[in-house]
């Protein structure tokens, strides 16, 4: 797990706006609270690199795609109960954040379908 874990952090430090790279360092966090010191000197925990991961996910099909996914992680670490803060300013509850992921799912499908009969 450490050469894993090593090869992810590195990756967020070479690309800071990949949303993939924030979302496979959190699936790499197993502990409940359990942190990562980013290379600029963030303490993120798995949630944070969630929420970072949505940050970096700002348009297009593949992006949906990742914040998709990004939202769906982010929902399964959350309490039942429990709501986060985008860093757009929204505050999301799980059933929220999985409603959205479905939204940007379909989006990101419909994207792909019109560029397949475009071609």
């Amino acid at each position: 797990m450490a050469c894993r874990y090593l090869e992810l952090l590195a990756a967020v430090d070479a690309q800071p706006d990949s949303a993939t790279a924030y979302c496979s360092l959190g699936n790499e966090l197993r502990a409940e609270g359990e942190t990562v010191m980013l290379g600029d000197g963030r303490l993120m925990t798995k949630q944070g690199l969630y929420v970072e991961a949505i940050r970096c996910s700002s348009g297009g099909a593949n992006d949906d795609t990742e914040c998709a996914r990004a939202l769906c992680n982010l929902g399964a670490v959350l309490a039942a109960d429990e709501a986060v803060t985008l860093a757009d300013g929204r505050t999301l509850t799980r059933t929220q954040l999985y409603t959205e992921a479905i939204h940007l799912q379909h989006r990101a499908a419909a994207a792909r379908a019109n560029n397949n009969n475009n071609n």
